[in-house]
């Protein structure tokens, strides 16, 4: 299944190609963090960065209570390598996490940020 981020409703297609799946973000936390690619004859497609990928995913699957709540969900339910998130840009993660709704979710992951790259 491929996910898409999306500002109108939620909705799924099944295709011949497989199931896509669009998930409903509000236009503030939609509208920023992907760029734009392109094919020869002009058709094109929004592909998110990494770090927006991985902060639009923390935020459709609900709140967390804490920086270690936050870290298992990164690393023991999503699987993420710990190593590949440190490689992320720390500064668009937390760019990212500021434009989200919900200020606890910024606190935990600068907890955890800090806590992985010292």
């Amino acid at each position: 299944m491929i996910t898409s981020a999306t500002p109108k409703r939620n909705r799924d297609f099944d295709t011949a190609l497989g199931r896509f799946s669009y998930r409903h973000l509000p236009m503030a936390a939609y509208s920023f963090g992907w760029t734009r690619r392109e094919l020869p004859d002009g058709a094109g497609w929004l592909e998110a960065l990494p770090e927006k990928a991985l902060i639009d995913w923390l935020y459709r699957t609900g709140s967390l209570r804490s920086a270690k709540a936050l870290e298992a969900r990164l690393f023991e339910d999503l699987r993420l390598d710990p190593q590949l998130f440190r490689d992320l840009d720390r500064g668009r993660l937390t760019d990212y996490a500021a434009r989200m709704p919900g200020a606890t979710f910024r606190v935990h992951l600068a907890k955890l940020l800090g806590r992985l790259h010292a």
